[in-house]
């Protein structure tokens, strides 16, 4: 049985061509121009703090993220990284800031063959660091902030039927499961059963002339039944920034980052790559007991098919 999309939330629909799509953008409106009224740090004066911040560094394709603590930006580039991420975070800047916390976007430059995406430095702890410190009733509150979250985007709505799988500007996908399977700019697919007819062959590459969804039990419940919803992809305590503990009043989510995998994905899809980053228990179980507080679990057939295809990766 497929999964049940169900939400309170008022569906938004996200219309690809309101998204700014210029290889350069400034957002001379944002707090960044207020508080300092200059121009962002150039691509070259990003890469040699890089090179001051970690010493001598060969070029890579996603490097650490480059703070200028004096200016309260941070700044995300690199060969892998796309304006897709970054208009994914102006969408909810814009639309859903209060629901969707992601740090305030000031702009994204293109030089090199190296995107540069230039954003708030949001202070605070990550969720793994402050996760062991937190009372159960802390973490409850953080659960159904992130569930407030999760809901938000699994009520946006695309523009026309039927759904296409794949970033929010209509690009490929993001997941690192295609690039690590040598797909970097897979998709956008145009329906669910494109996508699932495509993930399905990695669990028989080197048979191009076998139908694994015909044929093997194992991808019974890769069904085409299914929701087709906005996700995060990579929803790691990691990704959570905290704001700190003040007096009486608990933290809370102040920034949820790194949305580079982020896209429209089957509804399983959430649950599935969050369990991936739970810490192990045994014989290959996770504790997916916090993650299941705010994203709807998974169908257990899809969870079959999803990992028999991810093991034949050797994810």
């Amino acid at each position: 049985m497929a999964a049940v999309v169900t939400t309170d939330m008022v569906s938004r629909v996200v219309r690809v061509a309101e998204l700014p799509s210029e290889e350069n953008m400034t957002f001379h409106d944002t707090s960044f121009f207020k508080k300092h009224g200059s121009n962002l740090p150039s691509p070259e004066e990003i890469r040699e703090k890089d090179i001051e911040i970690n010493s001598f560094r060969a070029r890579s394709p996603s490097p650490p993220p480059i703070p200028f603590e004096d200016l309260g930006l941070i700044v995300k580039y690199g060969s892998d990284i796309t304006i897709a991420e970054a208009q994914c975070i102006w969408y909810f800047n814009c639309y859903m800031k209060d629901t969707v916390p992601t740090p305030e976007l000031f702009g994204w430059r293109y030089d090199d063959g190296e995107t540069f995406i230039y954003m708030e430095l949001v202070k605070g702890d990550t969720l793994e660091d402050a996760w062991p410190s937190l009372t159960q009733e802390e973490q409850g509150i953080i659960c159904r902030q992130l569930r407030t979250s999760v809901e938000a985007l699994r009520s946006l709505r695309q523009e026309t039927e039927p759904y296409y799988i794949g970033h929010i500007g209509r690009q490929g996908v993001g997941d690192i499961i295609f690039s690590e399977a040598g797909d970097p700019h897979a998709g956008p697919f145009e329906n669910i059963t494109q996508f699932h007819d495509f993930f399905a062959r990695y669990s028989c590459r080197h048979h191009p002339d076998w139908n694994p969804r015909r044929d093997f039990p194992e991808l019974a419940g890769l069904t085409d039944d299914r929701p087709i919803v906005f996700t995060h992809a990579d929803l790691a305590k990691c990704n959570i920034l905290m704001t700190p503990r003040e007096g009486d009043s608990p933290p809370r989510v102040a920034a949820i980052i790194d949305w580079h995998q982020s896209g429209w994905y089957p509804c399983d899809w959430e649950w599935l790559k969050a369990q991936w980053t739970c810490d192990p228990l045994w014989d290959g179980y996770r504790d997916t007991d916090w993650i299941s507080k705010f994203i709807p679990e998974a169908d257990k057939d899809y969870l079959v098919a999803w990992e028999y295809i991810t093991r034949c990766l050797g994810l």
